[in-house]
């Protein structure tokens, strides 16, 4: 596991695409619990820990993969984000 930076995503897909955008993917595809959840730690472990330590979410490849995927159209970019695809500049 490992925290995300999203270069590696920005990369392979071809749409603009943020942390922030990332945050609401991860919620939205139930990777991690929403903002206001108690319980951090209720994540999809075949893609996500919780660190209580550091208080951070650690994601792995099979993440990386499924957002590749999941990204690279717009309907799914949309369904993932909640967002409108914007083409890079």
């Amino acid at each position: 596991m490992r925290r995300l930076s999203a270069q590696p995503l920005r990369e392979r897909i071809p749409y603009r695409f943020t942390m922030t955008m990332h945050t609401k993917a991860s919620r939205r595809l139930g990777a991690r619990p929403g903002r206001d959840a108690v319980d951090q730690t209720a994540t999809d472990s075949r893609y996500c820990e919780y660190v209580s330590s550091v208080k951070r979410h650690l994601y792995n490849q099979a993440w990386i993969e499924r957002l590749a995927t999941e990204l690279s159209s717009p309907d799914g970019f949309l369904a993932a984000t909640g967002i409108d695809p914007q083409p890079k500049e």
